[in-house]
């Protein structure tokens, strides 16, 4: 039988019984090191606003002082808030401006600045794409065009991510892979997601009939063109979808 008069013994160690009175010593003594450490980083902060104040404490007046100085400029803050605000929207109507006299550099510049100002904003990143894939048609190189469709194609991403039902970013993005970055695979499942939506967008249909076309899948474009033409109500674009209906059923015999 094991003698209870020694510590037990497990695996060739010794454990300590832990006895309440220990325990409370051992708190008593962590609160007192709490404590001091609490005071010690109160004097700290009080010694940053001044070394004036470092023995003695802050007074009732500077107190005061302190208080009105945090009023103070916290209308401050708010008017440069509300500045700020102001100034992205002047971004915005200054990108609007030069989208529509075709400024397409000059328009992303400004919705970039836009950006920084509201980054979450998905209409922001949506018109910064179409200004970064228009601008790339101005670029002579091919690196350089690729830099600004790549742009493009994060932008378009972005504004989806933002908001998931952006019909318009959708598009505007199966419209890149398919005519910019001949990626037409990849715009599939975009304007499957737009016509998920919005079941009598045209534009889309039409553009997924390119796209079935373009992969070699002929009957299936022929079909699509066929539900455009009988969807639509322009009879333009009737007249259109019929032509291609009827070239791509020339181009199945």
């Amino acid at each position: 039988m094991q003698d209870q008069r020694h510590p037990q013994r497990h695996r060739g160690c010794t454990q300590s019984i832990v006895t309440p009175a220990l325990v409370a010593v051992a708190l008593s003594l962590l609160l007192a090191a709490c404590q001091r450490q609490d005071d010690s980083m109160l004097r700290e902060l009080t010694t940053l606003e001044s070394p004036e104040y470092g023995s003695e404490g802050v007074s009732d007046q500077r107190i005061r002082e302190l208080q009105q100085a945090i009023r103070e400029f916290e209308e401050i803050v708010e008017r440069r808030v509300e500045a700020s605000e102001q100034l992205g929207v002047y971004h915005r109507m200054l990108a609007v401006e030069y989208i529509r006299r075709s400024m397409y550099g000059l328009a992303l510049d400004h919705l970039q600045q836009a950006i920084e100002i509201e980054p979450e904003n998905p209409v922001l990143f949506y018109w910064a794409g179409v200004a970064a894939g228009r601008f790339s048609k101005a670029m002579a190189g091919r690196d350089e065009r690729d830099r600004y469709l790549e742009r493009a194609e994060f932008y378009y991403r972005r504004a989806i991510a933002l908001n998931p039902r952006y019909a318009g970013a959708y598009y505007a993005l199966a419209v890149l892979y398919v005519f910019e970055l001949e990626r037409p695979a990849e715009a599939e499942p975009l304007l499957e997601e737009v016509l998920r939506r919005q079941s009598r967008n045209v534009q889309a249909m039409a553009l997924l009939a390119h796209v079935y076309a373009a992969t070699g899948r002929l009957d299936q474009a022929a079909r699509m063109y066929g539900e455009v033409a009988e969807t639509t109500d322009d009879e333009a674009i009737r007249r259109e979808a019929i032509r291609n209906r009827d070239q791509v059923r020339e181009a199945m015999r």
